[in-house]
């Protein structure tokens, strides 16, 4: 008897998942428009994040350059710095005037 009314409940009952056809359609249109929100989402991070990189690119090449500028600079000083030790430490030589200039004869030269 009981096997009967197992059976008997088990044919008529039915444990798919019911909608009707208005309710299918509105469930399909809320997860494509939640498809198209996730997707603008991830697009907004992703330019957002273009744009910082971009950014930071921009403030890398800048600093580069003025390093490069200082750096030149640096050398610059150094080189007047060590003139002005060099001409210091000797400081009663000054240059000596050329009394004769001595020119190689034309024969002496390599020509092409």
């Amino acid at each position: 008897m009981r096997e009967r009314k197992r059976k008997a409940f088990n044919q008529n009952y039915n444990s798919g998942f019911k909608i009707g056809r208005y309710s299918s359609v509105v469930v399909g249109c809320l997860l494509v428009a939640s498809l198209f929100v996730f997707a603008s989402l991830i697009n907004t991070r992703t330019v957002y994040k273009q744009d910082e990189i971009n950014a930071l690119t921009a403030k890398k090449i800048d600093l580069e350059k003025e390093r490069e500028r200082l750096q030149y600079e640096a050398n610059r000083l150094q080189s007047i710095q060590e003139i002005q030790k060099t001409s210091n430490q000797g400081s009663g030589s000054t240059m000596v005037p050329v009394k004769k200039i001595n020119y190689l004869p034309s024969s002496n030269v390599a020509l092409r």
